[in-house]
C-alpha cells in the first residue's frame, strides 16, 4: 500500500479531509494525522490609515502548497511557499499586514505564522531577509484557513522587487496541516518554494520556482495574498553640497627641456651565430634550452625592437630583388629580405641581452640565413640607427 492510500484510509478514520492538500511522494507522511485543538491568538487591529499596497488576492487556483513550521519530529516535512511584489520607485511602504488565502486539512488552526520578507536575488528568487516576524498573530478570515495578519511591528520598504512568505505555525498533532492557496495568473515572477529537509519528495531543498519542483507537478504559478499598510513619498534627494573654494593654484614649474638626443645602440652581437631552434616560444626572461643570445649596450633606457628576417638569394629585377628564375639566370645577384617577427623589449641603460629560441611565437623558423635588425626608442620618441647582425639556423 503506497502513502496516498495510508494517509487517505487514516483520514477518513479520523473525518479529515485531505485529497486537496498534498502532490508528493514518500511514506513518511503517513503518520501526519490527528485531531484539532489548538487555540488562535487574535491579532492586534490593524492601524489607522491603512490601505491596501499591492493585491493579488484573485484568480484562486484548484491547488494549494503546503507552507507550514511542524513540530520537531516532523521537521523534515518544514517547507515555504514565497511571492514576489514590487513597491514602485519614488514610493515607501510601511507594511503592517498581510491577507492569505489558505485552507486547513485536518481542522487546525494555526497557533501562529510566521512572516518573511526577502530582498529579490539571483534568478528572481528570495534572496537574504529583510524583515521577519516570527510566531505573529492573526486573525482567521472569511473562510477556514485565510488569514488576516497583522504584524507586530511594521516593515519599511524602499522602492525595489520583494517577496513575502507566509508559514503557520502549527503541530500535525492534532492540528493536521495547512496550505496556501495557488494562483491561476502569474504576475511578476512566479511564486517559490522550498522544503529543505524534502520530507515530501518536492526536490527543492532551497528556493526554486515551485512549479519546476520535480516531485510538485503543480502548473498555476502563484499565490494569492495582499499586502496592507501605509504609503510615503520616497524622500527627497539631499541638494548637493555647494561647491568648493578652488585652492590656490601654484604656477607651474618651468618647461623641462625637450629630449631630443637619440638612444645609442652599440656593441650589438649575437651568440652563438650558428644554432638549431629550441622546443619552446622566444621566452620574455626565461632561457631557452637552445637557441642563441642577442647582446647589447643602450647609452639610456628604451624599448628595442628586434626584427627578424630571412636572408635568401635572388636577382635583381629592376630596382626589386627577386626569386632567381631561368630568364634571370644572368641578372645581378642580391639577398632577398623577408621579415618573420619582431620582438620588442624593454631595455635598460648599459648592458642587456635577449635569449632568441629560434621561434616566433611559437612558430618555428626553418633552417636558413637570417639577420637581427635592431632599433631603440626613448620615451620621448627619439630612435636609435638600426644595427644588423646576421646568424644562421640549422637543423637540430
Amino acid at each position: 500500500m503506497g502513502w496516498g492510500q495510508v494517509l487517505g484510509s487514516r483520514a477518513r478514520a479520523s473525518g479529515l479531509d485531505v485529497a486537496k492538500t498534498r502532490y508528493f511522494s514518500g511514506t513518511k507522511v503517513a503518520a501526519l494525522l490527528g485531531a484539532a485543538t489548538t487555540i488562535v491568538t487574535l491579532a492586534a487591529a490593524a492601524p489607522a490609515g491603512a490601505v491596501v499596497l499591492y493585491d493579488q488576492y484573485n484568480n484562486q487556483g484548484a491547488a494549494q502548497i503546503d507552507s507550514q513550521d511542524f513540530e520537531p519530529a516532523y521537521d523534515p516535512f518544514d517547507a515555504q511557499a514565497a511571492d514576489d511584489f514590487v513597491v514602485p520607485a519614488g514610493q515607501t511602504w510601511n507594511v503592517n499586514g498581510v491577507d492569505v488565502d489558505g485552507q486547513y486539512s485536518g481542522g487546525g488552526p494555526a497557533a501562529s505564522v510566521h512572516v518573511y520578507f526577502y530582498a529579490n536575488g539571483a534568478g528572481n528568487l528570495p534572496a537574504a531577509p529583510v524583515a521577519t516576524r516570527l510566531a505573529n498573530p492573526y486573525t482567521p478570515g472569511p473562510a477556514a484557513g485565510d488569514f488576516v495578519i497583522t504584524l507586530t511591528s511594521p516593515v519599511t520598504l524602499a522602492p525595489g522587487t520583494y517577496w513575502v512568505s507566509v508559514q503557520a505555525r502549527q503541530d500535525f498533532t492534532p492540528a493536521g496541516t495547512w496550505t496556501w492557496r495557488n494562483r491561476t495568473v502569474l504576475s511578476n515572477s512566479g511564486s517559490a518554494y522550498q522544503n529543505p529537509g524534502n520530507g515530501f519528495g518536492s526536490g527543492c531543498t532551497s528556493w526554486r520556482r515551485r512549479t519546476a519542483c520535480p516531485g510538485l507537478n503543480q502548473t498555476e504559478p502563484d499565490q494569492a495574498f495582499r499586502i496592507n499598510g501605509t504609503m510615503a513619498a520616497a524622500p527627497p534627494a539631499s541638494p548637493p553640497p555647494p561647491p568648493a573654494s578652488p585652492a590656490p593654484t601654484a604656477p607651474p614649474p618651468p618647461a623641462s627641456p625637450a629630449d631630443t638626443t637619440r638612444p645609442a645602440l652599440s656593441s650589438v652581437s649575437l651568440s652563438p651565430r650558428r644554432f638549431a631552434v629550441a622546443s619552446k616560444p622566444t621566452a620574455l626572461r626565461a632561457k631557452a634550452p637552445k637557441g642563441t643570445k642577442i647582446k647589447y649596450t643602450l647609452s639610456e633606457p628604451a624599448s628595442v625592437k628586434i626584427v627578424i628576417a630571412q636572408r635568401r638569394p635572388g636577382r635583381r629585377k629592376g630596382k626589386r630583388c627577386v626569386a632567381p628564375t631561368r630568364t634571370l639566370n644572368k641578372a645581378k645577384k642580391c639577398t632577398r629580405i623577408t621579415t618573420k617577427g619582431t620582438l620588442t623589449r624593454a631595455a635598460k641603460q648599459g648592458p642587456n641581452s635577449v635569449e632568441f629560441s629560434g621561434r616566433i611565437g611559437s612558430r618555428k623558423l626553418s633552417p636558413g640565413s637570417y639577420q637581427a635588425t635592431l632599433s631603440a626608442t626613448d620615451p620621448a620618441k627619439n630612435s636609435s640607427p638600426a644595427k644588423t647582425i646576421t646568424f644562421t639556423i640549422v637543423k637540430a
